[in-house]
């Protein structure tokens, strides 16, 4: 056998290794869940809801994005008694960046200002993956289009 098969022989064998290793390593990247920097308030008529902006990248199926929203009275810009509210909705897990958007209340008594984020997603019997964040709440629609200006 010369040594010029030899060497194309190993060379092909590490290839596939590689391709191998990069491959196990993509299939096996741990899921990652994001927290947008701004909740939207959405209000009812009689209660506060939010919506809360995610990003999940996971593998897997269809997870769940669970997620709790707090606001302390000083938080809240009408200095409102402590509010939490809790809100869910799946998410499409085949290793892309996927942004949903989940609603949180209506029992929420929350209102403009800050408030505390808690993200927790689940893929199937992987380990949950949970993310916190203070965030502004806001109308970033309105307050984002106008100036600070008050007249």
């Amino acid at each position: 056998m010369s040594v010029k098969k030899v060497l194309v022989g190993v060379v092909a064998l590490v290839s596939g290794l590689a391709m191998l290793a990069r491959t196990q390593a993509q299939s096996t990247e741990p899921n990652q869940v994001y927290i947008d920097d701004a909740v939207l308030a959405l209000w009812n008529v009689s209660q506060t809801s939010v919506l809360v902006e995610i990003t999940a990248e996971c593998r897997g199926g269809t997870g769940t994005v669970n997620v709790t929203v707090n606001q302390t009275a000083t938080e809240s810009n009408s200095n409102m008694t402590a509010s939490t509210g809790t809100g869910s909705s799946s998410v499409k897990c085949d290793g892309n960046d996927r942004t949903i958007g989940v609603a949180v209340g209506p029992s929420l008594g929350s209102n403009l200002g800050l408030a505390d984020i808690v993200v927790t997603l689940t893929v199937g019997t992987s380990t949950p993956v949970m993310k916190t964040k203070t965030v502004p709440v806001g109308f970033p629609a309105i307050e984002h289009s106008r100036g600070e200006e008050h007249d």
